[in-house]
């Protein structure tokens, strides 16, 4: 996997003289919220993120999350709340390269007793625009206050139906494997001010579907666009 983003960061270099210009076209902020179903239970979350030009090529982004968790068969209630800032390098009709640190805080609570822990984590990705694809790979690494260290590889294809529809699927290598499949979808009413976005997750231990909306403040673009312009 490390070989693989060494190749797409060698490519994407090598090629910058060819391409149109990147970084982010503007400031964009955007809210949303979601809601999952799994084995192991039910979550809802309110999330926001703004991205802005830094200089050149680049670009930064930062993301915020808070959960809630209610846990079935077993598990614990939790609340979450999470936050990233990473710094990325893109090509519009090129690709992107992207290195992020994030922290997470949990806090549940078990007959009566509270439970707190973090993880800091940080993860590079890089994804090639080929066409009417997307395609990507990515390593990340956490670190749990208690606990051992975890490392975890990604990889993954989207495709645009059209400029406001857009499915993929990821495959996820860590201690239960994961594969992720979505859509999402800017419909005609809501004038490419919001989306939609449905994904389906199954692992060996668990299987999710989720839901989720998001708004975006200042743009009205099309989810191609979206993606790799902003």
């Amino acid at each position: 996997m490390k070989k693989v983003i060494i190749i797409i960061a060698i490519f994407c270099f090598s090629e910058f003289s060819l391409a149109e210009s990147g970084g982010v076209e503007s400031r964009n902020f955007s809210i949303s919220t979601s809601a999952s179903n799994s084995d192991i239970g039910n979550r809802v979350s309110v999330s926001g993120g703004v991205r802005f030009p830094l200089v050149y090529y680049t670009g930064v982004s930062i993301t915020g999350r808070y959960s809630n968790f209610f846990g079935k068969n077993n598990y614990i209630d939790s609340s979450n709340y999470s936050g990233s800032f990473g710094v990325f390098l893109r090509k519009y009709n090129l690709g992107i390269l992207n290195a992020r640190y994030g922290y997470s805080r949990t806090k549940s609570d078990f007959e009566g007793r509270n439970s707190k822990n973090s993880i800091k984590s940080v993860s590079i990705n890089g994804t090639y625009y080929f066409k009417e694809l997307d395609i990507s790979v990515g390593l990340s690494r956490s670190e749990p206050d208690t606990g051992d260290s975890l490392n975890t590889s990604s990889a993954g294809v989207s495709y645009y139906v059209n400029e406001n529809f857009r499915a993929g699927i990821s495959v996820v290598k860590m201690d239960a494997d994961a594969t992720n499949v979505f859509i999402s979808y800017q419909p005609t009413l809501f004038r490419n001010t919001s989306s939609l976005s449905f994904s389906y997750q199954r692992s060996s231990s668990n299987n999710a579907f989720s839901f989720s909306i998001a708004y975006y403040l200042d743009t009205k673009v099309t989810i191609k666009d979206r993606v790799r312009r902003y």
